[in-house]
């Protein structure tokens, strides 16, 4: 149990995790909910089942990833838990094994007719985990490699907000669209912002390593601003109150501000908290358009 709280700690913080994957699912069920303008309330059961699925098939992500990058991540990452030895390989394959059988019993029992899409979002996976057989050639082509990874996350989110529409209308409401594309454009703000490095602990798999500083940031920004006028939209799609929209202004100024002050700073203590500010705009997007519905009846149009 201690080297697994270690290697979790390092790799997958189960608490962290845990409440970011959370409020995703939460926020596709909700906003799916809000747009098909249902009035009954969320069912816990149903909303439980999807999550135990989407928390457990983003932890087997990070173990099959132990799998594939494991020779890479000797070379270049010996200090990564696996390699130093804290966990072996085939006890993260037992794990997975474990989480696998529980995550389709779940699935079976209590989500049963989202069984095509969970199919899927694996199917995508497991050639996503092939690098769609031209390795070489996405390794080279960073925008492709991570354009075409990031695809897993409005996969993710089709089969989360399904356990809202498919089982209740069977169809998919009008303006589903839009959640996709936000999460899709906010993966790669979150991506970014995690693998943004200081000079002195730079890694080979950065993008500051492979882009530079001033490049990096750029693209953070980019799509942050990207994800932020998606959100308007989504905002408007869904008629929320204008005041969900406020939330969105002040957490992307600090993403904005911290990664620019960085851009000119570079330290160890300020590629931290830009990984930080990404993670709480991560969290305050979701929870916004999660409980926009909520918050518009409550405050009223």
């Amino acid at each position: 149990m201690k080297r697994f709280i270690t290697y979790q700690k390092e790799r997958f913080p189960i608490i962290q995790n845990g409440i970011l994957i959370s409020i995703f699912t939460y926020c596709a069920v909700s906003f799916s909910h809000w747009l098909r303008g249902a009035s009954n309330p969320i069912d816990g059961i149903q909303f439980a089942a999807i999550a135990f699925i989407t928390f457990t098939f983003f932890f087997l992500v990070r173990i099959i990833d132990e799998f594939k990058d494991y020779e890479e991540d000797c070379k270049n990452r010996p200090h990564l838990p696996v390699q130093r030895g804290v966990v072996k390989l085939k006890e993260l394959g037992i794990l997975g094994a474990v989480l696998f059988g529980l995550q389709l019993s779940v699935l079976m029992i209590f989500l049963k007719p989202l069984w095509w899409i969970y199919m899927l979002v694996w199917g995508y996976f497991i050639i996503m985990s092939k690098e769609f057989f031209v390795k070489e050639w996405l390794t080279k082509n960073q925008i492709f490699y991570v354009g075409s990874h990031m695809v897993i996350v409005p996969l993710v989110d089709l089969l989360a907000s399904s356990s809202d529409w498919l089982l209740n209308t069977g169809e998919a409401p009008k303006h589903l669209w839009i959640l996709l594309l936000i999460s899709y454009a906010n993966g790669l703000v979150l991506e970014i912002g995690r693998k943004i490095k200081a000079p002195e602990n730079e890694e080979s798999n950065s993008y500051t390593g492979k882009l530079g500083i001033s490049k990096s940031i750029g693209l953070l920004q980019l799509f942050l601003i990207i994800t932020l006028i998606i959100g308007f939209v989504a905002v408007y799609f869904a008629q929320f109150h204008w005041v969900i929209v406020t939330p969105l202004l002040l957490m992307a100024t600090i993403v904005l501000i911290s990664s620019t002050s960085f851009k000119k700073k570079p330290s160890v203590k300020g590629s931290k908290k830009v990984e930080i500010v990404t993670g709480l705009w991560t969290l305050f997007l979701y929870l916004s358009l999660g409980l926009g519905g909520l918050i518009t009846n409550w405050i009223g149009q």
